[in-house]
Order: structure tokens, then C-alpha cells, then sequence
């Protein structure tokens, strides 16, 4: 899958087809609306910059989760963000129905968050998640039933 002959379009066919689901992973990951926000531009920018040569769509999928996660890491770890005080989200006007397993979730550490994220809510498997990630299997294994062992001391999961 080489670049487009019309980027423009392709980045605004792959901006409404993944837009909603890097803000979702960029959201677990932060914890902070508009820094998801600024995130997920950020990867599509990065896209339309580089357009790497994709194997196939999903290559082009695991590419963006993989991007997303990174910048989430850079974002983190800026100098504003170790100096800066977030505001309370109730002070912006903004009012969000968080149910117990997202407030649980949200609550794990952001590794923890990110394998739950990729397994319960997206669907990968352990080798497909250790290759976004860039672990090994086992070690996303063990990290997924430590986080599913905090899950369930915080709420009742039946099926976890």
C-alpha cells in the first residue's frame, strides 16, 4: 500500500474510519480530553508526513495504535506536563457518565490500561498486542492477568 495518488482524501477516508479509536486509547492513556485530542492529531500529521508503506490495513492499524501509544509516552513525559497543575474537567463545563469499569480502568497504572484497552475493548489477541507494544507475549500475558487481578479487586468481573 504505497501512498496515494490523492493523500488528502485517503487521510480524511482513515481520519473518520480511526479517529474515534485513537482518541479512545489516546484518553485511557492520558486522562486528559484535549491532550487526546492534540495526540491523535498529532499521529495524523505524522501519517500524512511520513506515509509509511503499508502491507496491508491492518499493518496500517496496528501503525497508528502503535504511534498513538508513543506520542501518549512523549506527551507524558514533556516538561509542561511534569510542571503543570490539570484542571478539574467539572470546572470546564464538561460532564462525562464514567460507569464503575471505566472508573476501575482508568484507575490502573497506564501500562495496565493500555493491554486492557487493547484486548477487552479492541479485540487483540496476546501476540497481536505484543507487537503494537513491542513485548513479548508472556510478558503482555502476565501484565494482562495482573491487570485483570486489579480489575477484579476493585469491581465484580463474572467473566474476567
Amino acid at each position: 500500500m504505497n501512498k496515494p495518488d490523492n493523500p488528502d482524501d485517503a487521510l480524511q477516508r482513515l481520519v473518520g474510519d480511526y479517529a474515534d479509536m485513537l482518541f479512545r486509547i489516546a484518553l485511557v492513556q492520558l486522562k486528559n480530553w484535549h491532550d487526546a485530542e492534540d495526540v491523535v492529531q498529532r499521529v495524523f500529521i505524522e501519517l500524512y508526513e511520513t506515509w509509511p508503506d503499508f502491507a496491508s490495513e491492518e499493518h496500517r492499524k496496528a501503525w497508528l495504535i502503535r504511534v498513538t501509544i508513543h506520542r501518549c509516552k512523549d506527551c507524558q513525559k514533556s516538561a509542561w506536563k511534569q510542571r503543570s497543575v490539570p484542571l478539574n474537567e467539572d470546572v470546564l463545563g464538561i460532564d462525562f457518565e464514567i460507569s464503575d469499569i471505566t472508573r476501575a480502568v482508568l484507575k490502573l497504572s497506564a501500562k495496565d490500561r493500555q493491554v486492557i484497552l487493547l484486548q477487552a475493548y479492541l479485540g487483540y489477541t496476546i501476540r497481536e498486542i505484543a507487537a503494537i507494544t513491542g513485548q513479548t507475549p508472556p510478558a503482555v500475558a502476565t501484565r494482562l492477568h495482573r491487570a485483570r487481578k486489579k480489575l477484579k479487586r476493585d469491581i465484580d468481573f463474572p467473566d474476567l
